[in-house]
């Protein structure tokens, strides 16, 4: 609860009007974790139907190795996993091409990552992770299920477009993921609507959920609140143990011990970058099978 609560008042603090990003990031701290180092052997599924909702407080280099990770396992216990993304359609995704530099030129035209609104979701570390799951690759499908826009129904929506995809999805074993910020997957004050995972998951009765709560126990990481757009320290946890931990059947959390921030992803793009090569000299390289 303690960290649902201290990541949904983060969420709920991430401005409406759009700052400015740097133009340029600062030095990056290489991330203090991989998929290949992430331990998740004891999220025990197994029903052939799962939907998993992974919360995270967008902005650091670190999060996005445990989705990684997650997908990586399902992928390899015989799932059909698909990647709900919160972030809205494109006809031409960067993630669709093979080519490290047709992806880095798709990447940077992108109107929603090179949105100035730079809140963590644009991240270096979200695009490399794309990237090595891109669909041609990884057989992982991805989904882009946020409608644009910022009002009462966003998570609605959200929901709306996880549960009609996933709910006609067929197969022996399948797999959504929801990655998304805390807010979105996390259960929040009673008052409060019930977030989109959780509207989502009512609708497909016959999919286990589960949810991931991924929070840093000390670090920064980058995104855009009320006082503007840089690193911001994330309320430190000091009782909490590093890795994977388990709340009840249904809700679990993974634990980094230091979140570095990750960077706006257009920010390392010139003409002719290689998005392959710019991952692995920012250190999010070619990663790995998750244990």
């Amino acid at each position: 609860m303690l960290l649902l609560l201290a990541g949904f008042a983060l969420a709920q603090a991430t401005v409406a009007s759009p700052p400015q990003a740097d133009a340029r990031p600062p030095e990056a701290a290489p991330p203090t974790i991989s998929a290949e180092s992430v331990e998740l052997s004891r999220l025990d599924v197994s029903e052939p139907r799962v939907f998993i909702g992974v919360g995270e407080i967008h902005g650091t280099a670190e999060a996005p190795a445990v989705v990684e990770a997650l997908a990586k396992k399902l992928k390899a216990s015989g799932y059909s996993v698909v990647l709900y993304l919160e972030e809205p359609r494109e006809r031409s995704p960067f993630f669709q091409y093979r080519d490290g530099t047709r992806a880095a030129r798709a990447l940077a035209q992108s109107p929603f990552w090179s949105d100035s609104f730079q809140d963590g979701r644009r991240g270096l570390a979200n695009a490399c992770v794309r990237w090595r799951l891109r669909p041609s690759k990884s057989g992982i499908e991805f989904v882009q299920v946020d409608p644009g826009v910022f009002d009462a129904t966003r998570g609605y929506a959200m929901a709306k477009r996880i549960a009609e995809d996933l709910g006609n999805r067929r197969g022996r074993r399948v797999a959504g993921i929801f990655w998304a910020g805390n807010a979105h997957v996390l259960d929040g004050p009673p008052a409060l609507p019930p977030p989109a995972f959780r509207t989502a998951a009512m609708a497909l009765p016959t999919f286990r959920s589960i949810t991931l709560d991924i929070y840093p126990a000390r670090g920064s990481s980058y995104r855009c609140l009320r006082e503007g757009c840089g690193n911001h320290p994330v309320p430190a946890l000091a009782t909490a143990r590093p890795g994977l931990a388990r709340g009840n059947t249904s809700a679990w959390s993974f634990v980094i011990d230091r979140a570095t921030p990750q960077y706006p992803a257009v920010s390392y793009l010139k003409s002719g970058s290689n998005l392959q090569a710019v991952c692995e000299a920012q250190g999010f390289g070619r990663g790995g099978p998750a244990r």
